[in-house]
């Protein structure tokens, strides 16, 4: 469907959807049943016996199933002729394959396996939405098409979706369209060409997108492999695998080995037809075991051990690294991971709980706990001047929304104030997002008759803001720098 065309009105009653209300049970139902759940279809996994398959092909292996083959092989035709059959030479062979491709699998089921527990924590992003004309918090992978959805700054999109609301909205898309600048989208624009690039439709926002400043609300029009994000995610999953450089070695080692048997079977070879020439015995009896020698100086020329001893070594590499909290998915990579001095990560709901506390407040040269806030304009300010909420349920605080938003909520909470209370008393007039280029967010009011503008930021912006003598800035500069000691974010 071309959400983009046309106006939101013709979406919201393309899907039949009231956005006050939202998706109802019956509207659940049949949006899974026509479109499918919010999560890209997964390539079919390799079975065990795909999995032998792939580990026998490694040329090491190969070359070992070759020179294992070729024994059986000697000493089939040595046992026929009345001489020993050698079994143990034939099993050291096949058992040095068997350990190293058992150790293999072994060690990349275990990383497969903490990959996939590492996957779903990526399925518990929460999204705010409308269903049955309550607001609710849900995991992204639970999202439906025809779900009313609230994004705001900071939020990586879910899925794509037409915007119904958009408040200074800007969104940065150059995980799908390349553009380094963040667009600036427009609910009301109205597009009739259906070929319009995605990149100009600044009427939606799509999955894999992040809200750089501003705040909205849209209706979700594609979910999984039907959105824009998924559409390249299958074509992706068509690239070919490259080899590591531990196999590209081990690949070229195996040649060189093989080459140097055979030549120097060869010569072996060569050497005892001759002599058998010189001394009047070339027979087929001699020669063919003057061949049979050759053939097992090429057996004798492969190194057993050394897949095993690879494969060992990669298994200690995976377990230390692993111990260390880094995960390797295939165990010759090990080669090259274990190379990484430095891994760049992005810490926020990555390596911590996304979560935020409201730990003190500096007022009029004093430092307030939360709980004993009672100034009502500050408390006014955390509730009014905020576009989140919070959830009480069975003891435990759910934040749905900007993580500081949150916590300033709480702390409205611990000071005994309700922020749903304060909200319903006061009417917005009219918001400013918070933004990189303002660095603070203000919202106008009418509480009582009587018009408050609040504003929360970046306490050199909104000391710029106050009017106060040098004496009280340096008391507060003071107060931040004490904060920032203690690595603690600091808004005004």
């Amino acid at each position: 469907m071309n959400e983009f065309l046309g106006t939101k009105e013709d979406i919201l009653n393309k899907l039949n959807i009231n956005p006050k209300i939202g998706l109802t049970e019956d509207a659940k139902k049949l949006s899974l049943e026509k479109y499918g759940r919010n999560s890209f279809t997964k390539e079919k996994g390799i079975s065990l016996f795909g999995k032998i398959l792939e580990s026998l092909k490694e040329p090491m292996i190969l070359m070992l199933i070759f020179a294992g083959l070729i024994a059986i092989g000697v000493n089939t035709v040595n046992y026929l002729n009345g001489g020993h059959f050698d079994i143990f030479e034939c099993l050291g062979i096949f058992i040095a394959i068997s350990l190293s491709v058992v150790i293999t699998i072994v060690m990349e089921g275990k990383s497969a396996k903490a990959f996939e527990a590492l996957n779903s924590i990526n399925e518990d992003i929460r999204v705010k939405v409308i269903r049955n004309g309550n607001m609710e918090i849900i995991n992204q992978k639970d999202l439906l098409v025809g779900d009313i959805a609230f994004i705001e700054t900071g939020n990586k999109l879910p899925a794509d979706g037409r915007l119904l609301e958009s408040v200074s909205l800007n969104i940065d898309e150059s995980a799908l369209t390349g553009e380094s600048e963040a667009v600036e989208k427009d609910c009301d624009a109205i597009f009739t060409d259906e070929k319009i690039h995605v990149a100009e439709r600044i009427n939606m926002a799509y999955s894999g997108s992040f809200v750089t400043t501003g705040n909205g609300k849209m209706i979700i029009t594609s979910v999984g492999d039907s959105t824009e994000f998924g559409k390249i995610a299958r074509e992706l999953s068509s690239t070919k695998k490259t080899s590591t450089p531990l196999q590209e070695k081990l690949a070229e080692l195996g040649k060189k080995i093989a080459l140097i048997g055979i030549i120097a079977a060869a010569i072996v070879f060569i050497i005892q037809v001759l002599n058998f020439i010189r001394i009047g015995e070339a027979n087929f009896q001699n020669i063919s075991e003057a061949f049979i020698t050759s053939i097992v100086l090429i057996v004798a020329s492969v190194p057993e051990g050394l897949p095993t001893i690879v494969a060992v070594s990669l298994s200690i590499n995976i377990i230390k690294m692993a111990k260390q909290n880094a995960l390797v998915k295939k165990m010759v990579a090990c080669e090259t991971i274990g190379s990484v001095n430095v891994i760049c990560s992005d810490k926020t709901g990555t390596l911590t709980e996304n979560k935020m506390t409201l730990n003190k407040l500096y007022l009029n040269g004093e430092y307030i706990e939360p709980e004993n806030i009672k100034n009502e304009k500050i408390i006014e300010n955390f509730c009014i001047n905020s576009t989140a909420d919070i959830d009480y349920k069975d003891n435990l605080i759910k934040f749905l929304g900007n993580p500081t938003e949150c916590a300033l909520l709480v702390g409205a909470k611990k000071s005994g104030f309700d922020y749903k209370e304060i909200r319903e008393k006061s009417k917005i007039i009219f918001e400013y997002p918070f933004s990189s280029d303002t660095k603070n967010m203000t919202t106008v009011a009418e509480i009582n008759g009587e018009y408050l503008v609040f504003t929360k930021g970046s306490p050199e912006k909104i000391i710029s803001m106050c009017n106060i003598n040098e004496e009280e800035k340096k008391d507060i500069e003071s107060a931040i720098e004490k904060f920032q000691d203690e690595a603690k974010r600091v808004i005004a």
